[in-house]
């Protein structure tokens, strides 16, 4: 169901193939996330012919789903992890980050801007990020919905990653959503007031609804408190 690729100086090398009579087989989970830089971890082992092949920071990791025809994961690897248990087998796993990462490795300079609609202010963020990083990390801005009441923003560009001055000056006061998308293999970047569409599917455990996680926040709670009345102020 899941093809997964690797991508060096345009090499590319299958590690996850559709059939399971393969070595070529990895085991991973994509993490995805509104406004988040999405993740892809997976683990391979030293017969996969990949296995040697990946490199942080620089291999792209892509992976497609065969029965929608869409990739839904692409991006890059950062860290690895080398692992050997109790029988011996070795394995290493690796942490991906997708695409949107790429707006953390650029910054941009100081910069007042006055009287810019909201696509313009991210088409100036982008132009600077596109200056400053190689041209497999550059983007083009694609459909821009999200409004200002005024349509015309008042800004200061901040001197820091090009996300967080997106994540600041547009999503943190707009709102709007970030998406990546393809069209005749160009990378576009949408700011949207709202990605996806509402639907009728039925949400069921372990049929479409394969794992659930609940995490409960302890750092607040107290096991006793006690309340403290204002001193008394005593005249003369």
């Amino acid at each position: 169901m899941y093809l997964v690729t690797i991508e060096n100086n345009g090499v590319e090398t299958v590690i996850n193939e559709v059939s399971t009579n393969t070595d070529n087989r990895v085991s991973g989970t994509i993490k995805q996330g509104i406004n988040t830089i999405n993740s892809f971890t997976f683990t391979i082992l030293p017969n996969n012919q990949g296995y040697n092949l990946i490199n942080p920071m620089t291999t792209l990791v892509k992976v497609l789903n065969t029965k929608t025809n869409k990739n839904e994961f692409i991006g890059r690897v950062l860290s690895p992890t080398h692992s050997m248990n109790s029988n011996g087998l070795v394995s290493k796993t690796f942490i991906c980050e997708s695409e949107l990462g790429y707006l953390l490795d650029t910054y941009q300079s100081y910069e007042e801007i006055h009287n810019v609609t909201v696509k313009g202010y991210l088409e100036r963020l982008i132009r600077v990020h596109n200056a400053n990083t190689d041209s497999n990390k550059q983007f083009t801005v694609g459909n821009v919905n999200v409004i200002d009441n005024n349509d015309s923003l008042y800004r200061y560009v901040a001197y820091d990653t090009t996300r967080k001055n997106i994540d600041d000056d547009l999503i943190d006061k707009l709102g709007g959503e970030l998406q990546i998308r393809y069209e005749n293999d160009i990378r576009y970047l949408d700011y949207l007031t709202e990605i996806g569409k509402v639907c009728s599917t039925e949400i069921r455990l372990a049929k479409n609804l394969q794992d659930l996680e609940q995490n409960i926040d302890v750092s607040e709670y107290c096991n006793r408190l006690v309340v403290l009345g204002a001193k008394l102020k005593i005249k003369d």
